[in-house]
């Protein structure tokens, strides 16, 4: 298939066979990086059959191609398309964030793909492939696949992905792959707001985690949390129960954080915990004042701690907490209360 003008591949070629791929022809042709993140050496002269996009080229076609033309290292990639009027890309590892440029083909160039096309894991927005010409023809082999390595940004494949979720609502969620209750038992954070505003979190069940936890705030590409709402919420069996935790030396800022209604039992570390000595997944024992926290609301939070954990715990930097407001705080059980900063209200930190 021959075309006048530009063609915009799409992102779902990334992860399919491209044998029946289009032609490109009189303009440029880029696929974008936004889901995705074995040398050889080259074959001798040889003719291959691949099959036709449409039929307006036919039901196959054979292309002879120069064992100089055949391209399996990135590094042989510039000289080929210079001197090539049939060119293979074949099992071809793209460096991470480089372009595949087929952008200033020879007259007349046909192009095959052959075996898989890999692209390694990089963490940014650029044109994957781009390909131009006058009269171009992109062809792929039989089974010939173009892997865009889109799982290497499934948050699955590790762990704190760090991926940005852009303009996300979720309503009306049911979770349920268990065979009944089940724990968290990673013991990770139950909620973990690092960035981001305007999120409520309601009517939620957490058992063997880390609590409902804003943070930590600091040293990321975004650190700002702002109109954070945890309501109506019951915390057992975790570490902690409503946390605050900013990082060590980082800027950042956390305002207007509200938590009400919340019940929890057998907290094993800090019922209520606000600290900015958060450093390698760990307090320092010494805060900083780089991200402020301004505007925190606790409102009825009851419940038991083991007698091993601590009930409240703030550790602010020299000025950088403000307008803290905590009523109906109480949770027992607990020992040794630290707090540098005393909240208004009727909280009582012993």
């Amino acid at each position: 298939m021959k075309v006048a003008a530009s063609v915009a591949l799409p992102l779902w070629l990334l992860s399919l066979p491209i044998s029946n791929a289009a032609a490109v022809s009189n303009d440029l042709t880029a696929i974008r990086k936004r889901d995705c993140g074995s040398h050889t050496s080259a074959n001798a002269t040889s003719a291959v059959s691949v099959a036709a996009a449409s039929e307006t080229v036919g039901t196959s076609a054979t292309v002879s191609i120069d064992a100089s033309c055949t391209v399996t290292e990135y590094s042989a990639l510039a000289a080929a398309t210079e001197s090539c009027t049939a060119l293979m890309i074949k099992d071809l590892t793209m460096p991470a964030d480089t372009t595949l440029d087929l952008s200033e083909l020879n007259d007349g160039t046909t192009v095959v793909f052959s075996g898989t096309t890999t692209f390694e894991y990089a963490e940014d927005d650029y044109d994957m492939i781009k390909v131009g010409g006058t009269d171009i023809e992109v062809y792929g082999e039989t089974d010939a696949v173009i892997d865009g390595n889109g799982s290497s940004w499934w948050d699955g494949e590790g762990s704190n992905g760090g991926k940005t979720n852009v303009g996300l609502s979720l309503y009306s969620i049911v979770l349920n792959n268990t065979a009944g209750d089940e724990p968290n038992s990673d013991s990770d954070d139950c909620v973990a707001v690092t960035s981001g505003s305007n999120i409520t979190v309601s009517n939620f069940y957490c058992s063997g985690g880390h609590g409902l936890s804003i943070g930590s705030v600091g040293g990321k590409s975004d650190n700002t949390v702002s109109d954070i709402t945890f309501t109506d919420s019951t915390i057992v069996n975790s570490e902690n129960g409503c946390r605050i935790k900013s990082n060590y030396d980082t800027t950042g800022s956390i305002t207007n954080i509200v938590y009400s209604n919340i019940v929890v039992s057998e907290i094993s570390d800090y019922g209520i915990d606000i600290q900015q000595d958060y450093e390698n997944g760990g307090a320092t024992g010494t805060p900083s004042d780089g991200v402020t926290i301004q505007g925190v609301t606790m409102t009825n939070i009851t419940g038991t701690a083991t007698s091993d954990a601590v009930n409240y715990y703030i550790l602010c930097g020299t000025d950088s907490c403000s307008d803290f407001t905590f009523n109906d705080i109480s949770i027992t059980g607990g020992s040794d209360d630290s707090c540098n900063v005393t909240p208004s209200g009727d909280f009582s930190c012993d």
